[in-house]
């Protein structure tokens, strides 16, 4: 049978935080400006307030997404759809690392196959939920590890 890993809720917590911080420096703006702001201040506060709801929307699209693994292959289960691969189809394995100073290392999963591939983001999950995640899919592929730069 197979696992079901779910990103962590206080990843969660974070991410919808971080994705509603334009917003709130947008209405620190309009609240300090007043009567006084012109066009282009409301024009920079509108922009302000799309960049936060697609930010609010792809963290939503994905903490909604869940990984499953067990012996026959890797299923990545978004709201749009499901997507999957059977360890005899893959034919590269990278998992892509990114050492991130404000929170752990970020990891980006590729399981490339002859037709598909399929990319998941275990960095979501609880570190042992991704430990073991990582554990399951090095059980039946060999793994190459890349080192991208660091973020900052």
């Amino acid at each position: 049978m197979a696992e079901i890993y779910r990103p962590s809720r206080s990843g969660l917590f974070r991410s919808v935080l971080f994705s509603l911080l334009p917003a709130g420096v947008a209405a620190v703006v309009v609240w300090l400006a007043g009567s006084h702001m012109n066009w282009m201040g409301w024009v920079a506060s509108g922009l302000m307030g799309l960049l936060t709801l697609y930010l609010f929307l792809q963290t939503v699209f994905v903490f909604a997404t869940k990984i499953a693994c067990d012996e026959r292959g890797l299923a990545v289960l978004a709201p749009l759809g499901a997507i999957g691969i059977l360890w005899s189809d893959v034919k590269r394995a990278v998992l892509r690392e990114r050492v991130n100073a404000l929170s752990r290392t970020d990891h980006m999963l590729v399981l490339t196959g002859s037709a598909k591939e399929v990319v998941c983001n275990p960095s979501v999950l609880a570190p042992e939920d991704e430990q073991r995640l990582l554990d399951c899919v090095r059980a039946h592929v060999t793994v190459i590890v890349q080192r991208d730069k660091p973020s900052i």
